[in-house]
């Protein structure tokens, strides 16, 4: 889904270690797939495969969709 800022500043010491992502460009399409069913949806359910890879994307997915105030009112 996502991946740290490339070289300087993907970690920020002077707020403690804070990560800095960005979304990969080859799921930006799927992101905003996802934008626009959430428009006309109350609740987001995050069903990726029982694995921690499956977790990580389902993680990463909610961290976006949060970052960009798409959750707010809606059940996830």
């Amino acid at each position: 889904m996502r991946d740290l800022v490339p070289k300087e500043g993907a970690v920020d010491p002077e707020h403690g270690y804070a990560m800095r992502y960005e979304v990969l460009t080859k799921n930006e399409r799927h992101v905003e797939s996802i934008v626009r069913g959430l428009k006309k949806s109350k609740a987001l359910y995050l069903a990726t495969d029982p694995d921690r890879e499956g977790e990580a994307i389902a993680w990463h997915l909610k961290e976006i969709l949060q970052s960009r105030g798409e959750l707010d009112g809606k059940a996830v």
